[in-house]
């Protein structure tokens, strides 16, 4: 998670466990093993950083094909968990000054849901979200469309940033009325714009107040 990459660990520690199965033939009571349980430290040899690392190891067999009528070797693989999990396509919590708990309770927990590839409960917290901020700034519509609308005529936000939010809004009613899951790949565009909308109503108001107030003590 520091080097953000593939690279080359040595093991420090490693403790293992055969996976076997027992099976008689011809009266005689034989253990086979089939694989290895592996639960090793691991150190980068990248950024130096110690982390677990869980192998579950299917050795290589053969089997037959029913339909050349052959065997087929299949060759032995390993099946890794990670300890921190690897966020090398995951996304990370950012921080906004000035943004209200609540709202960035919902923040979070849509990251969760993409990095846990819950894609409709992430599409429909995102609708939920544009709904909170809407109703923080009291924000007068009949719909969530003409709230978001109102958002960029009291000019809080830019028309660009706008449709952004309304794209969510279509977005979160599809996966909450018609249980269509939206991809990976448009809930991480619309995650990041999200985030350039929380940018400008919370974080860059935040800094302004904040530099005014040093520069009136100053002056």
């Amino acid at each position: 998670n520091s080097c953000k990459t593939t690279t080359n660990h040595s093991i420090l520690s490693e403790h293992k466990v055969s996976d076997e199965v027992t099976f008689e033939e011809n009266g005689t009571t034989e253990n086979l093993e089939i694989g290895q349980f592996l639960y090793q430290v691991i150190n980068c040899n990248g950024c130096g950083a110690i982390t677990f690392r869980y192998r579950n190891y299917r050795t290589e067999f053969y089997t037959f094909d029913e339909i050349t009528k052959e065997e087929i070797f299949v060759a032995g693989k390993y099946y890794d968990t990670y300890f921190p999990e690897r966020i090398n396509d995951q996304l990370l919590t950012k921080q906004f000054p000035g943004i209200p708990s609540i709202i960035f309770e919902v923040y979070n927990e849509i990251i969760n849901a993409y990095n846990r590839n819950s894609f409709i409960l992430c599409a429909s917290g995102l609708r939920t979200i544009t709904e909170a901020v809407c109703n923080h700034f009291k924000m007068d519509g009949v719909s969530l469309g003409n709230k978001i609308y109102n958002l960029s005529k009291c000019r809080l936000i830019n028309k660009e940033l706008s449709e952004a939010l309304r794209a969510h809004k279509f977005l979160g009613n599809d996966a909450v009325h018609n249980l269509i899951s939206p991809t990976k790949e448009e809930l991480r565009l619309s995650i990041e714009l999200f985030e350039d909308v929380l940018h400008s109503l919370f974080t860059i108001p935040f800094k302004h107040n904040d530099l005014k107030n040093r520069i009136s003590k100053r002056m």
